[in-house]
């Protein structure tokens, strides 16, 4: 049952949108999360300094995809640039991309293709 169960999360269409789906659910609840200890460690006056080090963390992933973002649709509009750079601030990031990479959507003006590592391991 293992290995029905592997092979179908790994070469199944279906399958595919599932992990994918559940990966993008994680991560979107994670960043969540990081906000709830930061909001909590702040409420303790003994828990400042990790509320400040949690923060820092996380403004510099989020600055990390704010730049590759830009970078990544550097030829679109700035109307565009602007609702990646909301996406990525709302936290919306990985189930953007997983919608993006379920449908097959491909964007020829995007510096980088997010279905390029997916495309080469199922051909």
């Amino acid at each position: 049952m293992i290995v029905i169960a592997t092979y179908i999360l790994k070469y199944n269409k279906a399958g595919m949108v599932m992990r994918v789906s559940l990966g993008a659910f994680l991560s979107m609840s994670d960043g969540f999360t990081d906000i709830f200890v930061i909001m909590n460690y702040y409420k303790n006056t003994e828990l400042v300094g990790q509320a400040q080090l949690l923060l820092i963390m996380v403004l510099l992933n989020m600055l990390t995809q704010l730049l590759t973002v830009l970078v990544n649709y550097a030829k679109k509009s700035w109307g565009v640039k602007l609702r990646e750079v909301l996406i990525c601030l709302l936290f919306l990031r990985p189930a953007v991309d997983a919608y993006r990479i379920s449908t097959n959507k491909v964007d020829d003006e995007a510096m980088v293709d997010p279905l390029s590592v997916e495309r080469d391991g199922y051909q």
